[in-house]
């Protein structure tokens, strides 16, 4: 059974051969293992792919992250001023939300070399697979193009102006993503750090948060294309609200109680986590596989289940913690 189709199985809620296990992200990992910054990466398509099959091919994850860490460039497509650093992308200016903006998501450069790259990855390992491409979700890329403090004030002062930046973040998601799907992408990953319980009330997540992430959620299923969900932090008191909207799977950071959450959601939607990623960096491989396996055991039930970090992974975590996390699921029938 290809590891594609262990993923897809999951997503279906099914069990199979064994739980899939997958490294969230790791566009900081790949980057510092080429030996290259991000700016370095973008001026060609085949370096990039070349980073992220390196990653691959070092560790061999069931689901593969194409645009880990250039979520910013939607918010420089924009209008935003966004420096490239080594490993990240900071937005420095920010812009006033004008859906006029929107034809411009796909003519920034690198973006179009991130779809080159695309291309690459998924014509050399689509097949076998799951290859998706990263993105913020709605609420998070809204507050990165107005400014978080902006967009957490306008929850309360000025709610029309907030709903604007998350009108035309949600258009920018659909255009950034199209030329992919011509392309034939088959996963869509949307993270969403800036709706978790850190940040902003369960009622504020309903009114400005779910319904464009749920908008989102249609338009790539009618697509035919999978929704990989990440939230990070404190989701307890919405998950069930997220699960209602049915992602493909719902990634989870280590902060929640993952084994509970996933009895409560069980019958809706596939669930993913929630490995710490700072003991990816800071634990022996023993201690990484310890520590997964009582977490599958914990979850019992590992139908609708798949293995990861909480978080993207720390671009310095030792290789051999990264195996040894997704070889947990290996004595797992």
């Amino acid at each position: 059974m290809r590891p594609k189709d262990l993923l897809l199985s999951a997503f279906s809620l099914s069990a199979s051969a064994r739980v899939p296990a997958l490294i969230f992200g790791g566009g900081f990992w790949a980057a510092r293992r080429a030996g290259k910054s991000f700016r370095e990466l973008l001026r060609s398509g085949d370096d990039y792919a070349e980073a992220v099959l390196g990653m691959q091919r070092a560790v061999e994850s069931d689901m593969v992250f194409v645009g880990s860490g250039l979520n910013n460039l939607l918010c420089a497509a924009l209008g935003c001023e966004v420096r490239m650093e080594q490993t990240s992308l900071q937005v420095l200016t920010h812009i006033e939300p004008e859906k006029e903006l929107v034809g411009k998501v796909n003519e920034l450069k690198e973006i179009a070399t991130l779809r080159q790259g695309f291309e690459v990855v998924n014509e050399e390992i689509g097949d076998r697979y799951l290859v998706a491409v990263t993105s913020w979700g709605p609420f998070t890329l809204a507050a990165n193009l107005v400014g978080v403090e902006k967009l957490m004030t306008d929850l309360y002062m000025n709610p029309r102006a907030a709903k604007q930046a998350l009108e035309l973040a949600t258009l920018a998601i659909e255009e950034f993503y199209s030329p992919f799907l011509d392309l034939g992408l088959e996963a869509v990953s949307l993270a969403e750090p800036s709706a978790s319980g850190n940040l902003i009330s369960r009622e504020h997540f309903l009114t400005f948060a779910l319904p464009y992430l749920s908008h989102l959620v249609e338009h790539f299923k009618k697509r035919g294309v999978v929704i990989y969900l990440h939230h990070c932090g404190s989701t307890e008191d919405r998950v069930r609200d997220i699960a209602a909207i049915k992602p493909s799977c719902l990634s989870l950071g280590q902060e929640v109680n993952l084994p509970l959450v996933k009895r409560e959601i069980a019958s809706v939607a596939c669930v993913a986590g929630n490995i710490d990623p700072m003991l990816l960096l800071k634990a022996s491989p023993a201690q990484v596989a310890r520590e997964a396996k009582a977490l599958l055991n914990a979850i019992g039930d590992t139908s609708g289940f798949v293995l990861s970090p909480g978080c993207d992974v720390p671009p310095t975590a030792p290789v051999e913690n990264l195996r040894a996390l997704l070889s947990a699921t290996q004595a797992q029938r």
